[in-house]
């Protein structure tokens, strides 16, 4: 997997209700546009990932290398994606999704567990124990919902 540098990248994330969470707790007051958008070879990482790492408390090398790890080849499931890539082209502009659509999509839960996860992650790691396992989803893609 290619490694990019978080400082020379452009961002996105899968879906428009991700951006909206993200943009309302980064931007507060600002007005927020959102494109859907392409990017080449994006690297899939775990955003939550990011607010841990500056966190800890006298990590080691070897600490800060198992997390970094983390995040650059994910190993768990992690709920909110961040997409870095070198560049993006901007395909069409959308439209600000509404609070109820919001609230259902449960962004700013997701990114909850997933911050929740991390802690779990960092606090394994600097206690040299493996990280935690996870419960399999069971796979339903083949299922189709007939009335």
């Amino acid at each position: 997997m290619k490694r990019r540098s978080r400082l020379t990248t452009q961002y996105a994330f899968e879906d428009v209700f991700q951006c909206l969470h993200y943009g309302n707790s980064e931007y507060d007051g600002q007005e927020l546009h959102f494109y859907r958008v392409s990017m080449e070879n994006p690297t899939e990482v775990p955003m939550a990932l990011v607010d841990v790492i500056g966190k800890l408390e006298n990590p080691t090398d070897a600490q800060v290398a198992a997390i970094v790890a983390e995040y650059w080849n994910p190993t768990l499931k992690w709920g909110v994606l961040e997409y870095p890539a070198p560049s993006m082209t901007v395909i069409e502009k959308l439209a600000k999704p509404n609070d109820k659509a919001m609230e259902a999509f449960g962004a700013g839960a997701t990114y909850a567990s997933d911050i929740a996860l991390a802690k779990t992650v960092a606090k394994a790691i600097m206690a040299g124990e493996p990280l935690p396992a996870q419960e399999e989803e069971e796979d339903h893609d083949d299922e189709v919902d007939v009335e």
